[in-house]
C-alpha cells in the first residue's frame, strides 16, 4: 500500500485527553486548613449564623417543660369513668 492511500484511509482522529487531578481536595492537611480558616472567618464576621444556646441546666429544657419528682407526684392525674357506648348510637 503505497504511503498516500495509506494517508487517505486513515480516519483516525487525535485528541487531546486532560486529565484533572484533584490531589489536594482529597488531601487531610488541606480540608483541616480549609476547615481552620472557615471558622477563623466565622468567628471574626460575629458568627451570625449561630444561634445563641440559652444557658439552661442540662438535659431540662426548661423548668416549666420537665416538672421535677417532687412536682409529678404532687399532681397526680384523676381517673375517669369509662362510659358505655349504646350501639343504637352507632347507626
Amino acid at each position: 500500500m503505497p504511503l498516500a492511500q495509506k494517508n487517505k484511509n486513515s480516519h483516525i482522529r487525535r485528541h487531546k485527553i486532560l486529565f484533572v487531578i484533584f490531589s489536594a481536595v482529597s488531601c487531610q492537611g488541606f480540608l483541616r486548613a480549609r476547615n481552620h480558616l472557615r471558622l477563623i472567618k466565622q468567628i471574626l464576621r460575629g458568627a451570625t449564623t449561630m444561634h445563641e444556646i440559652p444557658n439552661l441546666p442540662f438535659p431540662s429544657l426548661h423548668p416549666t417543660e420537665q416538672p421535677t419528682p417532687q412536682q409529678a407526684s404532687d399532681k397526680q392525674p384523676e381517673a375517669k369513668e369509662a362510659k358505655p357506648v349504646d350501639s343504637k348510637r352507632q347507626d
